[in-house]
């Protein structure tokens, strides 16, 4: 090569080694400036990523503490109405007693009520029987007897 060839190719790259030198410091800013925005980038996305987290943690507590306020209150319905179930049960229980009871009451009442009536148709039975008895024999006698025949007659006995 000739010494003229060289000494161009030595100039041009003199000349643009200073121009490749600001430009390599200018693309250096710049990746410089893309790091500190990609670390900014960062730190907001972890900021964002810790109130995900926060929020996530504040949500998960709120509907624990939700679910044991909602377990809670149906277990005090459900003690609630089995104690309902159980007074309604005993009410039941109560009233049919009081059916037991009256019906029993009914009948000793109609019982006790009846005993004199019964005891008073017994005697007039009885009484029944006597007077037949007597009539009987006034009949027997009256046979034998003209004239307390005719008294029984005219008294409708005979």
């Amino acid at each position: 090569m000739s010494r003229m060839k060289k000494l161009l190719i030595l100039s041009l790259i003199l000349i643009f080694l200073p121009i490749t030198s600001f430009a390599q410091d200018e693309i250096m800013e710049k990746l410089n400036k893309i790091e500190q925005d990609i670390s900014v980038l960062k730190e907001g996305q972890n900021y964002t990523n810790k109130r995900i987290d926060d929020l996530d943690n504040k949500l998960s507590i709120r509907i624990n503490d939700l679910d044991n306020k909602l377990g809670t209150r149906i277990d005090d319905l459900d003690n609630n109405l089995s104690r309902r179930m159980n007074d309604l049960l005993g009410f039941f229980y109560v009233l049919l007693a009081g059916m037991f009871t009256l019906v029993g009451f009914i009948l000793w009442d109609r019982r006790t009520t009846l005993a004199p009536a019964v005891k008073q148709m017994e005697e007039l039975k009885q009484k029944e029987k006597t007077v037949d008895k007597l009539l009987e024999a006034l009949n027997i006698y009256a046979r034998k007897e003209p004239r307390f025949k005719e008294a029984m007659q005219t008294a409708g006995l005979l």
